[in-house]
């Protein structure tokens, strides 16, 4: 065989990958949660030696990073007047919707009046150090409502420590709490 006819066979062989290439990448870019050959939103490329890698599409990697992110906070016994219940570090910059919609809590036993808890970011470890970036309620008859300071949404940076401080005056009928905050990824 010549060396114009072997160069024209490697040059259709790889024409044709740069059109398969091509043809599973806009497969892959406009792939979905559910879709791929496995049902898993993960799309495949041929590689130059023929078996082929399966790669998550673009929703998948956004659904992944927009995945919601729960900061919990707990007590066993009644927490002393402005108690640092607990603590955190943002390991990656997130946003609190707008009056922290989306949370839960328990409680074992309930207070005597309306409890609130002060949610802060910045600062130190001092109850009352960094911003006010939230307020959650526990009501005597155990019901949790939970609201930012500004009713916006509130972004809290990658490094920022975050905490929640008991109120002033301590209360010792309650006890018990566990409190998930939902946060999504910024």
């Amino acid at each position: 065989m010549s060396e114009m006819s072997e160069a024209t066979i490697a040059l259709i062989a790889a024409t044709e990958q740069i059109v398969v290439t091509k043809s599973q990448f806009l497969d892959w870019a406009g792939g979905s949660l559910n879709g791929g050959p496995n049902g898993d939103g993960r799309y495949p490329f041929t590689q130059p030696d023929g078996t082929n890698v399966l790669v998550p599409c673009p929703a998948v990697i956004n659904a992944q990073v927009q995945a919601p992110y729960d900061l919990v906070f707990r007590f066993n016994s009644s927490p002393t007047g402005s108690e640092v219940i607990d603590f955190f570090i943002a390991t990656t910059d997130l946003m609190l919707p707008a009056n922290m919609s989306e949370n839960s809590g328990w409680v074992a036993s309930t207070p005597a009046s309306n409890y609130q808890l002060a949610l802060r970011r910045g600062g130190t470890l001092a109850p009352n150090s960094g911003d006010l970036i939230g307020n959650i309620v526990i009501s005597p008859a155990g019901e949790f409502s939970f609201s930012t300071a500004s009713g916006q949404p509130v972004m809290i940076p990658k490094g920022t420590l975050g905490k929640l401080v008991a109120p002033a005056v301590q209360d010792v009928g309650i006890a018990g709490m566990v409190v998930a905050v939902r946060a999504r990824h910024a």
